[in-house]
């Protein structure tokens, strides 16, 4: 993204997420559904349900889970279902007010609720933001305790 400052700011797209299974059924599904992904067993690793909270949060990997204790970050984070696609202007529209903005570390997540959640009978378990929703977007900024934060 052009900027005043190239070196100012790292835009990072990752896909992340969790399999609750083997390794290889992930594979082997992965390479039917995404394989434009071209998802490889050197990028995935098996984890027990703590660590993957740990995780997810995105401490380093192999830190203790000691740090989960310690109450030294804050964050902003706002989240909304989505029932109609986002232009890519609007993301546009959002990086560059993240690039002009000194929001500290700021991450942008999207939780996909269609395929398997659509074929699942509201009764069957109590989740009510399922019917008519393509994705939870989740905006983030994430500072040290001492460090005034700015909303996106």
């Amino acid at each position: 993204m052009k900027g005043k400052n190239p070196t100012k700011i790292v835009i990072q797209a990752n896909v992340r997420g969790t399999f609750h299974g083997g390794m290889e059924k992930l594979l082997e599904l992965m390479g039917e559904e995404f394989p434009k992904l071209g998802l490889q067993r050197k990028e995935c690793f098996e984890m027990k349900w703590a660590e993957s909270f740990h995780f997810a949060n995105l401490f380093r990997n192999g830190e203790s889970l000691d740090v989960l204790l310690i109450n030294f970050l804050s964050f902003k984070m706002k989240s909304d279902f989505v029932k109609k696609p986002i232009p890519d202007v609007v993301f546009e529209k959002m990086l560059e007010m993240l690039y002009e903005e000194d929001v500290g570390k700021a991450l942008i997540f999207l939780f996909p609720y269609r395929g398997k959640m659509n074929e699942i009978l509201e009764s069957a378990i109590p989740f009510p933001h399922r019917a008519g929703n393509l994705y939870m977007i989740q905006t983030s900024c994430l500072g040290r305790k001492k460090k005034k934060m700015k909303s996106m």
